[in-house]
This record gives C-alpha cells, sequence and structure tokens, in this order.
C-alpha cells in the first residue's frame, strides 16, 4: 500500500514539475513575412528545429527549385537545396561539408548550414514562388505580384 501511495506522489510531482516548466518557458520564434518598407503581410509562430521550404521556378532551366530552411536558435537556417538541373545560377560544387548527390533526377545539396537573420527575395509572378509552412502551401506570386519580400525570424 505504501509503495503505491509513494509512486502516485511521485508522478504527481513529475506531473507538477513539467506544468510547472511548461507554464514558466514562455519563449517561441515568429516568422514574419515583410515588404520591403518593412509591413508585416504575414506571419506564423514556429517551435525550435520547425522546417518551411520556398519553392520557385528557376528563371533559366525553367524548372522547380526548392530551398528547406530550419528554425536553429533564433536564426533561419538554409539546410538543403533541390533542383533539376544544373544550369546558370546554381550550385555545381559543394562546400566544407556539403555534399550534392543525384537522388531519383533531382540534384539535392545537403548538409548546409548558412545562417540568416533575415531573407530577402524578388517576387515575381512568372517564377510561382510559394512559401510551404505548417502543412499550408501558400502562393506568394499570387499573394503578393511583383514585390520585394523580406523573411525574417524573432524570438520571443
Amino acid at each position: 500500500m505504501f509503495k503505491k501511495f509513494k509512486l502516485i506522489l511521485i508522478l504527481i510531482l513529475i506531473f507538477i514539475t513539467i506544468s510547472i516548466f511548461n507554464f514558466f518557458d514562455k519563449s517561441y520564434n515568429i516568422l514574419f513575412i515583410e515588404k520591403s518598407s518593412n509591413k508585416n503581410l504575414m506571419s506564423f509562430k514556429l517551435k525550435e528545429g520547425e522546417v518551411f521550404q520556398i519553392k520557385f521556378k528557376h528563371s533559366v532551366a525553367l524548372t522547380d527549385v526548392t530551398e528547406w530552411y530550419r528554425i536553429e536558435s533564433g536564426k533561419i537556417v538554409l539546410f538543403e537545396t533541390d533542383f533539376y538541373d544544373q544550369c546558370a545560377g546554381l550550385p555545381t560544387e559543394p562546400y566544407g561539408d556539403e555534399k550534392l548527390i543525384l537522388d531519383g533526377g533531382i540534384f539535392k545539396l545537403i548538409n548546409l548550414k548558412r545562417e540568416f537573420s533575415e531573407i530577402i527575395y524578388g517576387i515575381n509572378y512568372q517564377c510561382n514562388y510559394r512559401l510551404l509552412i505548417k502543412n499550408r502551401e501558400i502562393n506568394l506570386s499570387q499573394k503578393f505580384g511583383d514585390k520585394i519580400l523580406i523573411i525574417k525570424i524573432r524570438r520571443f
């Protein structure tokens, strides 16, 4: 009987400790998409390690390029780029620990660790820029037209 009581008490203390930690840990990241005039157009609350993608049609190859980003320590980190062709403006050689592999007809530049506090994109209708985030696809080209967009991360 005493062992059951002790086990229940330990479980209750663990639950209370976790609840207190979650109550006081209010830090989170907000990903902002802004116009060049710093006007906020969209924002998303993201957890540490969450991933989003930017897809667009390459202006020379006319095939999709996908850039994979992850939130790490209040930074936007580019960790992979996928593309279908090697032509002007697309990577031809990896640097450092990066690797360029061919996977099912797709070139993948992997093991990237390029950190940004903000990313600037010249969005246009012809290149069909899309943001894939939180199980949604948002067509930035259709939504905003030809604009300079800035993607920023802020930790709160």
